[in-house]
């Protein structure tokens, strides 16, 4: 998801937030005087008028006090703190509102780097045994397979594993299937290790049903006599669209148009999102986006790269296209996106002079109404 609609339902969010607050301001507690004929319920509080001490999920200590009569709920436009972060905000959104959504400037690099093998799925579960504490770290080399691919799985224990019998094993299983069918990957240590292990699962040696869209790989490293178990999971389909290719990209008015040939294996509506970077420095310029229906069999979807977003980038190419995201949004009964893939993981994109483009600036006047609310919410004076 790019900032820019991060940063829409972030201030979408936090409007709701300031409206609802608001419209309890200098409102108390209720309470009604019972009848004569009604029961007077008293609702069930702790004897001691001292806070309550609660652990969360995140292992912090939070307090919750008995409530008191006559208590109001502060207006938040009057904490300095927080009008400054509605000023913030609404600052970062006009900023990225210069810009379509679908032609973001990349500021920071780190944000759209391509993750390594194994990086997107590592999990670290710690355990107490016998002898000590052990880590076992858990990965596949990706997130999404598709049919016919290889999964990889890593495995890496550390901590007190000093002369032990280490074995593990590995099953894959679909979570809906009744019969829990188990299908095992083959796991052997990685070189003389005796704590590092790689299993391999190559899919294309599978019947075409055994596996659903989302799947599971069940963890058992036997320590000795002790098993540790974890698990993973993963998603895996048919390629619902495959990128084969770009046309001629040309100027367009204020635009670089950027056909993308596709593949459809199933017609329906689709978002792309990629990377366009500088060919010479490989620095990342723009954060592309694009959705539109797709015809099943050869169709064409255009990435479109905005003058104003390309001087901001200070390049006229030639360019490279790369880091792909293609899939197809669910359809009514479904109960998943479809995603596809690339042939190739990066396109060669030509680069005219800034001077062939109509350059006019961006305009989004609703865009442009929302970061005047913000500011004003973030600067109005205290009633």
């Amino acid at each position: 998801m790019s900032k820019n609609i991060i940063i829409v339902f972030s201030v979408i969010a936090m409007v709701l937030l300031i409206n609802w607050l608001m419209s309890r301001e200098e409102t108390s507690v209720i309470t009604e005087e019972p009848s004569e004929t009604q029961e007077t319920k008293q609702p069930f509080l702790p004897s001691t008028s001292a806070p309550i001490k609660q652990n969360n999920a995140s292992g912090v200590q939070t307090e919750t006090h008995t409530p008191t009569q006559g208590n109001t709920i502060q207006n938040p436009l009057s904490d300095e703190s927080f009008k400054a972060q509605i000023v913030n905000i609404a600052y970062a959104y006009n900023q990225t509102a210069q810009f379509p959504i679908g032609s973001q400037p990349i500021t920071n690099p780190d944000d759209v780097r391509d993750l390594r093998p194994f990086e997107e799925t590592e999990t670290t579960t710690p355990f107490s045994t016998e002898d000590g504490p052990v880590n076992l770290s858990a990965a596949v080399d990706k997130y999404q397979y598709f049919k016919g691919e290889t999964i990889e799985l890593q495995l890496q224990l550390s901590g007190a594993l000093s002369n032990r019998f280490i074995s593990p094993e590995a099953f894959i299983i679909n979570p809906g299937d009744r019969n829990k069918t188990l299908t095992p990957i083959n796991i052997n240590p990685v070189g003389a290790s005796n704590t590092k292990f790689l299993g391999i699962l190559d899919t294309s040696l599978l019947a075409n049903d055994t596996f659903a869209q989302e799947m599971l790989i069940e963890i058992t490293v036997h320590i000795d006599n002790e098993p540790l178990f974890t698990t993973l999971s993963f998603r895996y389909n048919e390629a619902s669209a495959k990128i084969i290719g770009t046309g001629d990209a040309r100027p367009n008015g204020p635009n670089l148009d950027i056909p993308l040939k596709v593949d459809v294996a199933q017609k329906g509506y689709y978002f792309v999102r990629a990377v366009l970077q500088d060919q010479r420095t490989n620095k990342p310029l723009i954060a592309l986006q694009q959705e539109g229906k797709m015809r099943k069999g050869r169709d064409e979807i255009i990435l479109q790269a905005h003058i104003q977003a390309l001087k901001a980038s200070g390049s006229e190419g030639p360019y490279l296209l790369r880091s792909f995201d293609i899939y197809r949004g669910a359809e009514q009964g479904e109960q998943f996106d479809t995603f596809g893939t690339s042939t190739e993981k990066q396109y060669t994109v030509n680069g005219f002079p800034f001077s062939q483009y109509i350059d006019e600036p961006h305009q989004d006047s609703l865009a442009q109404e929302r970061a005047e609310f913000l500011l004003k919410l973030g600067t109005q004076e205290d009633q």
